[in-house]
């Protein structure tokens, strides 16, 4: 009886699971498989598939079964950066009541983001905070209007003339052509007025304007001057406004914010001692198991490590247990890997390795080739 059960498996396991080595060697004592075992399964798998050749014979083959496990592992990280900054903003006593503590908060104190959430968040960094009297208006609320420059009233550009001084009107005279129609008597001939004469007019620059078209008066709004003094809206003519740099309130609040950026991350993959095993056989089994760890673990190389801006507050992993046996078949010429996964017995890779290739080229590569011409054939026509 070839058999052997190998159990081997990383010490960051049992950091996730204390008890995962009894789990392991429970689910692979209950359900390894013999020998002859093996033989059944694979002989019955091979002479149900369509495509399995069916002379095969198995009593003259050597088998060894290697009795194992596979564990489809899936992590979760929280991963958050962080940073630092002062802030300076208007003291509102009623507003700001944080940050007046006596210890200094550490940066990585708090955790205030829901777990595995991808957010950002910002705080006050404890006993960081205080009050300082505002510079910009020594305290007074109030600093010089920059608008009128504290005197209450600005000149600004005569709405009425545009800055002109003076308005143009169009002149009556001319209707702003710069040019009238004069009327004169014509004597055709060379004969006296009255015997022969014709009216005829002409157009000449108009005197009144000067051929401008426009008179030009001094504008009554402004008396001339193109401005006009306003009261200032910016302060009302007070010439004083609120101070820009404390809103009023006539000190500072200064403190540290803490900005807290959370990235989560997810990773799968699968720990066996076997290779080639697949996500896929872990589909019909629903039971795992879920833990959580404070802290960042070293996986090797199953996972990517975090990046080094910030910090993993927080691991999840869901783990499914399933039982795997390898089986080691071989005809004196090659040997071939089957294996035997989980409690019901599925054999998977048996069909791959004894296909009998005349029924393939029958029943699946010529159909193939056939469809393709017809394809083309009616294509073309």
């Amino acid at each position: 009886m070839d058999e052997q059960s190998i159990l081997s498996f990383p010490e960051w396991l049992s950091e996730i699971d204390e008890n995962i080595e009894s789990k392991i060697h429970s689910i692979v004592k209950e359900n390894s498989i013999s020998v002859e075992q093996a033989k059944k399964l694979i002989e019955e798998k091979v002479k149900g598939g369509f495509f399995s050749k069916k002379d095969i014979d198995f009593s003259k083959m050597t088998f060894k079964v290697e009795n194992s496990f596979a564990i489809k592992v899936n992590q979760k990280r929280h991963f958050e950066t962080r940073k630092v900054e002062r802030k300076t903003v208007p003291y509102d006593p009623e507003k700001f009541t944080v940050g007046f503590e006596d210890e200094v908060e550490d940066v990585w104190e708090q955790y205030l983001i829901d777990k595995f959430t991808k957010k950002e968040l910002q705080w006050v960094r404890r006993g960081t905070a205080e009050v300082s009297p505002c510079g910009t208006c020594d305290s007074r609320g109030l600093i010089r209007c920059p608008k009128c420059k504290g005197k209450g009233e600005y000149y600004e550009k005569c709405y009425k003339c545009s800055g002109k001084g003076i308005i143009e009107n169009k002149c009556p005279t001319c209707n702003g052509r710069g040019r009238v129609n004069e009327g004169q008597i014509t004597v055709v001939g060379g004969r006296k007025i009255g015997t022969g004469a014709g009216y005829s007019t002409r157009e000449v620059q108009c005197l009144r304007c000067n051929a401008s078209g426009y008179l030009s008066e001094r504008c009554s709004k402004c008396s001339g001057q193109g401005q006009i003094l306003v009261t200032c809206k910016k302060c009302k003519g007070s010439g004083e406004i609120t101070c820009t740099t404390c809103l009023g309130y006539r000190q500072l609040y200064t403190c540290d914010l803490i900005t807290a950026n959370c990235k989560p991350s997810e990773q799968s993959f699968i720990v066996s001692p076997f290779e080639k095993v697949k996500s896929s056989w872990f589909n019909s089994y629903k039971d795992s198991e879920y833990f959580e760890i404070a802290e960042e673990l070293d996986l090797g190389n199953y996972v990517k490590p975090a990046p080094n801006d910030g910090r993993v507050l927080l691991e999840g992993y869901d783990l499914k247990l399933i039982p795997v046996s390898r089986v080691l078949i071989n005809d004196g010429k090659k040997e071939n890997s089957i294996f035997i996964v989980g409690n019901d017995k599925k054999v998977v890779g048996v069909t791959s390795s004894y296909l009998d290739y005349k029924k393939v080229l029958i029943f699946v590569v010529l159909p193939i080739i056939v469809a393709i011409t017809l394809i083309y054939f009616f294509a073309l026509h």
